[in-house]
């Protein structure tokens, strides 16, 4: 005997598949400004590594990550995100590699590396791996980081948009 009767149960199995759908179309919607996953979703919240490469097991993409997580504490401080991109795949944003490589003018078969800053503007480029010093002195450098230690300095909370 169902404790939920017959039609309890046919109820819940269709809302739970209207869900499934329903998230399963947002996953390939495309990325957007408000999709705080996306690149642009990203700005104003985030300073973000892009590192593009062939593939995701490139040894230049893996010596990137090696230098990102030696800086862990620090870029957590400055909200700095690792994305990765192959030729079809993005690791650590909801946008798709293609119209990523045609935005930043990445080749498919390059290894590119890019230190974006909270504003969205370039902070750094290089076609070999950033070493973790020169990734926190890009992002230090940048005015939306530079107003933020000035606002903790003076003990404001500077506000994220």
């Amino acid at each position: 005997m169902n404790p939920f009767g017959r039609g309890r149960v046919s109820s819940l199995v269709r809302i739970a598949l209207s869900l499934l759908v329903a998230l399963g179309l947002a996953g390939q919607a495309g990325a957007t400004d408000r999709d705080l996953r996306s690149i642009n979703g990203m700005r104003g919240h985030h300073a973000v590594i892009l590192a593009f490469a062939p593939t995701l097991g490139d040894a230049r993409l893996e010596a990137q990550r090696a230098a990102f997580a030696r800086i862990g504490l620090e870029a957590a401080g400055r909200d700095l995100l690792l994305v990765q991109v192959d030729d079809a795949r993005v690791v650590g944003a909801t946008d798709k590699a293609p119209a990523l490589r045609r935005r930043f003018r990445v080749a498919p078969d390059a290894f590119q590396v890019m230190v974006i800053g909270k504003d969205g503007s370039p902070a750094l480029s290089s076609a070999t791996p950033v070493e973790p010093g020169r990734i926190v002195a890009a992002i230090d450098a940048t005015p939306v980081r530079q107003a933020e230690v000035r606002d903790a300095r003076a003990g404001r909370v500077t506000a994220q948009r």
